[in-house]
């Protein structure tokens, strides 16, 4: 199931509805597959349940158009809340994947098949030509998709996304796919190749949050716990790849939109998305100490934003962010319990900087992500444990990876 599940991945935006689509599969399944150790984990954690309920203080503070909708959203996203939540205890403590052989395959064949198609869209956006699934295939991210007028008018400016409906959800795929394999990164092939083919797409896709993310989750952590002789080898090598990218288009521009976040005349959209929800949040939390329902969003952080971005929705772009817009004051004690739900600094920063990738958080997609992502996280570190012992995968392939079953619910 877990395999069946990665493969599907590519598909996750795609639908008829909100609920009918590839996302809701993925999610439902990984729920499925892991119900006995999350139901272990339910009744445990009463402040999840409270922090829950305070969600709906939301209400409150500015009257929603549509009331009932607006309960419902704030359920949805509470249960997602409360799923997540769950799933970092769960992981943190218990092993519950018997074996990442194919796991790992699939997510090596998923990485060159994004590397590849992204490379055909970057060359057939600039002829003005789109490459990809149809805009009404999708259900979410609908407006990011080139459209003719892009094609025409702003082509040098696209850029590529895979199956998915914008960059930076391409990017967010290959940071979780890093993720997963990165305990196993230094004793495996497949696993080496497919991060590698990973940062390359996510190089492709010119993300920004893709090139902040990736040193803190991924490059940092791995410096700090390795030897000394590898460090040395670890930096020489950055420095030859890091000297080389520069002759990489892709990686150009990104340089130059780093070079231009602080201005909101720059790089419209990393401004909106890191920098300006920063700027307008103490102000907006003073105001509205409860949060603002979504729908009326727009409406209260107009006078706030006196101007700093033209299009008011920008400043939505950040999913962590809205968790202060929509929740207020709750919105720290959401994000407190999600951070302080494991002693892992990587999963925290996991977490941290998957949300700014889009605007959405609490969502079926990424509820279904982060449960594949930290159950394949892991699983990968049991794999470095048991190899530790001299255990049931010593005389392994290689690049196999066989796990049994932990009876223990330590390391």
């Amino acid at each position: 199931m877990i395999v069946g599940a990665i493969l599907l991945i590519p598909l996750i935006q795609i639908g008829v509805s909100f609920w009918a689509s590839f996302a809701s599969i993925i999610t439902i399944a990984t729920i499925w597959k892991f119900r006995a150790a999350f139901a272990n984990n339910v009744p445990k954690y009463l402040h999840l349940y409270i922090a829950f309920m305070l969600m709906f203080l939301s209400i409150l503070s500015f009257h929603p158009k549509d009331f009932m909708q607006e309960v419902l959203r704030i359920s949805r996203e509470g249960m997602f809340f409360v799923l997540i939540v769950i799933a970092i205890y769960t992981f943190e403590h218990r092993n519950v994947i018997r074996r990442i052989d194919g796991a790992v395959v699939a997510v090596l064949c998923i990485s060159i098949a994004m590397f590849m198609i992204s490379f055909i869209q970057m060359n057939s956006y600039k002829n003005g030509v789109y490459f990809g699934f149809p805009q009404d295939w999708f259900v979410t991210n609908q407006n990011t998709i080139a459209n003719e007028n892009d094609l025409i008018f702003t082509r040098e400016n696209l850029r590529p996304s895979g199956t998915f409906g914008e960059p930076s959800y391409l990017a967010f795929i290959m940071l979780s796919f890093i993720f997963m394999l990165a305990p196993i990164a230094r004793m495996s092939k497949i696993a080496s190749i497919a991060i590698l083919m990973c940062i390359l797409t996510g190089a492709v896709s010119r993300s920004l949050a893709f090139f902040l993310s990736l040193p803190v989750v991924y490059f940092v952590p791995s410096f700090i716990e390795a030897r000394i002789s590898v460090k040395i080898r670890l930096i020489v090598v950055s420095v030859l790849l890091i000297s080389v990218s520069f002759i990489f288009e892709p990686v150009m521009i990104t340089v130059s939109r780093l070079s231009e976040v602080s201005a909101a005349t720059g790089d419209v959209s990393t401004f909106s998305r890191i920098v300006a929800p920063v700027l307008i949040l103490p102000e907006f939390i003073f105001t509205y100490p409860l949060g603002v329902a979504a729908e009326n969003l727009a409406d209260a952080v107009s006078p706030i934003s006196r101007g700093l971005i033209p299009d008011v929705g920008e400043f939505f772009n950040n999913g962590f962010a809205n968790l202060f817009f929509e929740y207020g004051i709750v919105g720290f004690l959401l994000a407190s319990i999600i951070l302080r739900s494991t002693s892992d600094i990587r999963v925290r920063c996991y977490i941290l900087y998957s949300s700014i990738f889009n605007g959405a958080f609490l969502h079926i997609d990424k509820v279904g992500i982060f449960i594949l992502t930290l159950a394949m996280y892991r699983a990968s570190k049991q794999v470095i444990f048991e190899e530790s012992l001299g255990g049931s995968i010593k005389n392994r392939p290689r690049g196999k990876f066989s796990i049994k079953m932990a009876e223990r619910n330590g390391a």
